[in-house]
């Protein structure tokens, strides 16, 4: 089961963000978006996640169209992680984490499981009965990112049948993070993906992306430049043609995936 785009177009105030936009992401793998600033990465994702209209083409997930699930249904095979979550209310870690299974019918003992999971999984144990307005922005993405994981992991809980395919959508989670919890984060979402959980992220750095994910989708102005992994992807000629910028690509000395050194002009 996976994430299907076909042809997808997405247009706003007759200005096209996307245009003809194909790829696939199956459960089990974890698959980057990246593209300069305005290049539509944002608008393909909540067009993933259906928080926005497709002029045309189609978006399916588990091979149903993304539109025609109900927002309950939804919230059962994917969950969303946007770039920021704004809060003014002082609401605890433990209490933001336990509104991701607001949709899901688990008990309070189970819910109180999952939250502590999810915390541990994302290194925020120490800030569990902290007020979340009282957190820094790091710490902050990884309870949003425990949040969501709440979310998919208490429907798991929650199904009586057959195990369902379900998808994690995330707009630059990396963001507010330092440098080692940047590494944490996308080594935790690959982790996910071996799970069996199908990832969508969109990442700036492009070593993070090469180094983490199974795919890569390439945009620019709203188009798809090339799919495929990275060391199919990243190439001198592809990324002078997306990023304008010259590159050089090595192999990184602990992993087999393509290194990027951008070259002084």
């Amino acid at each position: 089961m996976s994430i299907s785009v076909r042809d997808l177009s997405v247009s706003v105030q007759g200005r096209k963000l996307l245009h003809k936009v194909e790829f696939d992401c199956s459960a089990g793998e974890l698959v980057a978006i990246v593209g300069e600033n305005g290049a539509g990465k944002s608008t393909l994702l909540n067009a993933i996640a259906g928080l926005t209209q497709p002029e045309y083409g189609s978006v399916l997930i588990n091979g149903q169209h993304v539109g025609s699930y109900s927002k309950q249904a939804l919230a059962k095979v994917r969950a969303v992680l946007p770039q920021s979550s704004a809060l003014s209310f002082p609401l605890s870690v433990t209490e933001i984490v336990r509104l991701g299974m607001c949709f899901n019918r688990v008990s309070r003992n189970q819910q109180d499981q999952i939250i502590q999971s999810c915390l541990a999984e994302v290194d925020a144990e120490q800030v569990a009965h902290r007020e979340y307005l009282t957190l820094s922005g790091g710490e902050k993405q990884r309870v949003q990112l425990a949040r969501v994981l709440a979310q998919l992991q208490s429907a798991d809980s929650e199904a009586q049948t057959a195990p369902v395919s379900r998808f994690l959508l995330l707009d630059e989670p990396t963001s507010a993070l330092d440098l080692a919890h940047q590494y944490d984060m996308l080594a935790l979402l690959q982790r996910l993906s071996q799970k069996r959980i199908g990832v969508v992220v969109i990442v700036h750095d492009l070593n993070t992306a090469s180094l983490f994910s199974d795919k890569i989708v390439i945009l620019k102005n709203g188009q798809i430049v090339k799919v495929g992994s990275p060391e199919n992807v990243f190439s001198e000629g592809v990324l002078k043609h997306a990023f304008n910028i010259d590159v050089t690509v090595g192999t990184h000395p602990d992993k087999n995936k393509p290194y990027l050194i951008p070259r002084l002009r």
